[in-house]
């Protein structure tokens, strides 16, 4: 696929926005950027591309913010993400592209408005939610780049300090991408 100029600046400017709000928040990059790349390079390649531009702009993130991170609760969080990732490796590879780009932009919308709304829930909140948490953001990434929601919901629930989780989200979501991009295949 030949990108224009218009297009190549597209892309770089919805990553930059991404990244900008990733630095500012701890997360939100997939939110900002995903549906315009998948948009601007299709479903796979957008996805793709926002995992290894993802991947670079956590773990360097993760190296400033290391003395924060809790080892522990991202090393769980990425085991439960683990399960989520066999079904959505399935779902990306044997999904039609049009009907991907539909997913894609169904789950966003879903993880906005659950976001919003299911912070009060008791399912994310011990092993379970962890579990949960952890399974939803695996699935989500790797289809469709946006493993941030389930894992908001957790924090919210969980009176996660906010300190430790910006710094573990950094890790988190560095260990994210490298299983989403190995599941999908580079």
């Amino acid at each position: 696929m030949t990108l224009t100029a218009f297009a190549l600046a597209g892309v770089g400017l919805v990553l930059f926005l991404g990244a900008l709000v990733q630095r500012v928040t701890g997360m939100g990059m997939a939110l900002v950027a995903a549906p315009l790349l998948v948009l601007l390079l299709g479903a796979t390649t957008g996805v793709q591309t926002l995992q290894v531009i993802g991947l670079f702009t956590c773990l360097a993130s993760a190296m400033v913010l290391r003395r924060d991170i809790n080892l522990r609760r991202a090393g769980a969080l990425l085991l439960a993400a683990a399960i989520g990732l066999v079904p959505g490796v399935w779902v990306a590879r044997t999904m039609p592209a049009s009907w991907l780009n539909i997913m894609i932009g169904a789950i966003t919308l879903i993880a906005l408005a659950a976001t919003a709304l299911l912070r009060t829930l008791t399912l994310f909140q011990g092993t379970r939610g962890v579990v949960v948490a952890g399974s939803l953001s695996g699935f989500m990434n790797v289809t469709a780049g946006i493993g941030g929601p389930p894992i908001v919901v957790y924090a919210a629930t969980t009176g996660w300090p906010h300190r430790e989780y910006l710094a573990t989200m950094q890790l988190y979501f560095t260990g994210l991408s490298i299983l989403s991009l190995t599941g999908r295949g580079l």
